[in-house]
């Protein structure tokens, strides 16, 4: 293991001389800003090879060995700032403090990048530092590190700002992320290298689209756009079986200060979610969407938008009460109208279009229908988005859909939904009939209790619906991100926004729901850090191997 890390850290680290390091341990430091010593012009062709090298070995080597958890850690001018060792010392120390990045703990052979004082938002690499022995608080990690730096590591100066290597590499990052390794590795790094000349050459680095009204590209999220393929849900660009793991947000009329950006950022980066379930409540009476389409439509927009930028999948969920979407139909149309038109073009995309039909309404006699009515509706303005369609009785009798599903569309599944308090044996028999058929099933809601709320969860239980769940490479979503004190509400009362997913305001389900994420390969980049509204993204997006 030794052996490999060391050959790792060499060809990540090739072309970068390292200097010596010292570290210490504090908190709120505030480091003056002092003089940079003569910056070194580099090479721009090795640079770029060198940058192409990096993304090659992270995605090829590093990221298949379990434990090397290594990072990028651009570090902006605020937290920075160097000084001379003393009179004729052509050697900096460099304070760091790293109060406020988000850092993901366990991290080691943790690469900084800085912008040096003058630097003009322009990022260096400065050596490398475990920070395993650092003291934590969540969601942060507080280090204050000295690194001194030889002056020919200044040579090593980067041209571009993270944010436009960012862009300039997402592209090809996504290609290479969703491809094998078949070819040589000078055939991969071409065209990486081609793409950011190609890019700086034309003066095209992507500029910030928000001033024009535009949504930006945001981050590719984890699989790619997805697809359904008999009975599984896959990646279109590779073809393979893949699992979503998430979260559900609770009705957006009744808590609507958890449809925020910031809840998505933390979903993803705190409990390792790579789907969110966002439930618009519809029903009049409710105050939902039909009571005030503006206001709930805008937090759906939010929640949207907030996915896209951070990269993960979410389900669009016309979360009606009872029997009502037949009646609010004409508010359906509206909606998914809007939300296909404007967003269908992003990957990130999945709908759903009735949850939980009750008992009261017939597969073939309403609800199919309706389905069919929505499908043809949302495929005027988004082609390929999977599409989640209802089964009877509450999301459950998908062994009768599976008899008479939908024919002549592409990526449909059906819902399914359980609460281990309530439901056992007999649904998980439905759904292997349901299963055998060749019907495709996502689990976007499932609980700890019984569906009256109050019942005392069951932890065996839901285990054993996860592996069940797993053994037909099924995905699923948890109910409920809220505070209310539900049996399945995932957070304690009166919990901040910063402390969603801080498993020390998580109720006992809600642990467990955590836990549960952490240990799952979601396809989440590692590096998910917070420098508040000047956020820059890592010059290497950085994925957990497939």
């Amino acid at each position: 293991m030794i052996k490999l890390l060391l050959s790792i850290l060499f060809l990540i680290l090739s072309g970068f001389e390292v200097g010596q390091i010292t570290a210490h341990l504090g908190h709120n430091s505030q480091p003056a800003v002092h003089q940079q010593p003569p910056q070194i012009q580099p090479s721009s062709s090795a640079f770029l090879h060198q940058m192409a090298t990096n993304i090659h070995t992270m995605n090829k080597t590093v990221l298949e060995e379990d434990g090397l958890n290594d990072q990028l850690v651009p570090i902006d001018q605020q937290y920075y700032s160097c000084q001379p060792l003393g009179d004729g010392e052509p050697n900096q120390k460099c304070e760091l403090n790293l109060d406020d990045m988000n850092v993901e703990l366990k991290q080691q052979n943790v690469e900084f990048w800085a912008n040096l004082p003058g630097g003009s938002s322009k990022y260096r690499k400065l050596g490398e530092q475990s920070i395993r022995n650092c003291t934590s608080e969540y969601p942060y990690i507080h280090c204050n590190t000295q690194i001194v730096i030889k002056p020919d590591q200044l040579g090593q100066l980067q041209q571009l700002s993270m944010e436009d290597a960012f862009d300039a590499m997402e592209p090809f990052n996504e290609r290479r992320r969703l491809q094998s390794y078949d070819d040589s590795e000078e055939d991969q790094l071409q065209p990486a290298e081609q793409l950011l000349k190609g890019k700086l050459a034309s003066g095209q680095l992507p500029k910030d689209q928000l001033a024009s009204g535009h949504l930006p590209p945001g981050r590719a999220p984890p699989y790619g756009r997805l697809a359904v393929s008999g009975k599984h849900l896959i990646s279109k660009s590779t073809g393979k079986v893949v699992k979503l793991h998430g979260i559900v947000l609770y009705w957006s009329q009744w808590e609507p200060r958890f449809w925020v950006p910031e809840t998505i950022k933390r979903i993803k980066c705190g409990c390792n979610a790579n789907v969110v379930r966002a439930s618009m409540g519809t029903q009049k009476s409710f105050g939902g969407y039909v009571a005030n389409p503006d206001r709930e439509y805008d937090k759906m927009k939010t929640i949207i938008e907030a996915a896209v930028d951070q990269g993960i999948y979410v389900i669009v969920d016309w979360h009606t009460g009872d029997d009502l979407a037949t009646d609010e139909i004409s508010y359906a149309k509206e909606f998914f109208t809007k939300i296909a038109k404007t967003y269908g073009n992003h990957p990130n995309i999945i709908y759903e279009i009735w949850n939980e039909p009750t008992h009261q309404v017939t597969w073939e006699g309403v609800i199919k229908p309706y389905a069919e009515t929505m499908v043809d509706l949302i495929r005027q303005y988004d082609q390929h988005s999977v599409i989640i369609v209802p089964a009877p009785n509450w999301d459950q009798d998908v062994d009768l859909v599976a008899k008479n599903p939908l024919t002549g569309y592409s990526n449909i599944a059906y819902g399914l939904h359980f609460y281990a308090g309530t439901h056992g044996e007999a649904l998980q028999e439905k759904m292997t009939i349901a299963y055998n058929l060749g019907l495709p099933m996502f689990a976007t809601e499932y609980g700890i209790g019984s569906t009256s709320t109050d019942t005392p969860g069951d932890l065996e239980k839901l285990e054993q619906w996860y592996a069940f769940l797993d053994s037909l490479s099924l995905s699923y979503t948890a109910w409920q991100l809220d505070d209310i004190g539900e049996e399945s509400s995932m957070l304690t009362a009166g919990v901040s926004i910063d402390n969603i997913c801080n498993p020390d305001f998580l109720t006992t389900y809600g642990k467990y729901i955590y836990d549960k994420l952490r240990t799952q390969n979601n396809g989440i980049d590692f590096l998910c850090w917070n420098l508040g509204q000047n956020a820059l993204r890592s010059a290497i997006n950085i994925y957990r191997k497939n």
